[in-house]
């Protein structure tokens, strides 16, 4: 079983994956089952240094943003290993990182890519022809059509094809199953962990309550189950697919609130969700399922806001920019 591992995120990880492929020749020699584990001590006292929230090609954004490499470049590239960008430059960690997370959003797994490569003819729904023909314009036109594609999500406003729960479970199903597996590849014990998870994409009106979930196992585990969708459900369905994975599998899970400064106030309201006095089983099963919360990264801070300390010069770190 795996140990999971506590650290922080690394921004700078998914900017120099921007447009990066494998060095050739470098094929990854290890083989595994992701089960393997090294003795720890009583009382740890080395922190742990990763990535708990990296996009591959596999999330539609960040295709459309540019990010042309998957799980496998990514990997490389954590664990040290040199990848070269499409610019011609190579790109290597000064230090590899003790673990990754690659958290690409469950909803529309690896659509983007899928409708880049199809054939232009094969495209019928009218708004995906839009879009296509805007990512094969270029890197702005591809930018265009992901803020479009954005903004449908916000407003429950997508195309049928990439909400169909049939098309896109047997979709999800193989990215994930392949994965998994090359998780379990580059997984070394004292040395390198790559962990399961995956970006649970929960948008209301637009208000970001998104959470990554992080798995503590192996494939042998992991692989009875696919990333929850955030389309039509709620948090309390994402807990009680962590639950019913666990009691299933006897693994573990948790989830950390990803960009709650982006939640307009709805990722800590005080009320149920649906209105009225919050209740003490519903803290109690959000603090099981959710025991940390992501303070700070690209998109902004989570942890202060100058409306709220007005005296602390540096509580409107990054808030420029966002709006909050």
């Amino acid at each position: 079983m795996r140990r999971l591992i506590a650290g922080v995120a690394w921004a700078g990880l998914a900017a120099a994956l921007t447009g990066c492929s494998m060095e050739p020749g470098a094929a990854e020699a290890q083989t595994g089952d992701g089960s393997g584990t090294i003795a720890l001590a009583e009382f740890p006292d080395r922190p742990y240094w990763g990535d708990t929230h990296l996009h591959t090609d596999n999330s539609i954004d960040a295709f459309g943003f540019g990010v042309r490499l998957g799980p496998e470049e990514a990997l490389q590239f954590a664990s040290g290993r040199e990848v070269t960008a499409t610019t011609g430059l190579a790109a290597k960690l000064d230090r590899p990182l003790d673990f990754l997370v690659i958290a690409d959003h469950s909803d529309a797994l690896g659509a983007t890519r899928r409708l880049y490569d199809a054939p232009r003819i094969l495209v019928r729904d009218p708004t995906l022809r839009r879009w296509y023909d805007m990512m094969h314009e270029g890197p702005q036109g591809s930018q265009r059509a992901i803020a479009e594609l954005i903004t449908a999500a916000s407003n429950d406003e997508l195309p049928a094809a990439l909400t169909d729960p049939e098309r896109q479970r047997e979709a999800t199903r193989t990215i994930w199953d392949a994965h998994l597996a090359m998780l379990d590849r580059y997984n070394r014990p004292g040395e390198f962990t790559a962990l399961a998870g995956f970006e649970y994409t929960l948008m209301p009106d637009g208000n970001n309550l998104h959470r990554v979930v992080m798995f503590r196992d192996g494939s042998a585990k992991t692989g009875r189950v696919v990333p929850y969708p955030g389309i039509d459900t709620a948090a309390e369905g994402l807990w009680d697919y962590m639950e019913a994975y666990e009691e299933g599998t006897g693994g573990q899970v948790l989830a950390i609130p990803h960009n709650s400064n982006l939640s307009n106030g709805l990722m800590f309201e005080l009320t149920m969700p649906g209105g009225g006095p919050m209740t003490a089983a519903y803290a109690r099963k959000r603090a099981r399922w959710e025991p940390v919360v992501e303070a700070t990264q690209i998109k902004g801070d989570s942890e202060a806001h100058p409306f709220m300390s007005p005296n602390d010069e540096f509580a409107g770190f990054g808030t420029a920019g966002w709006e909050l």
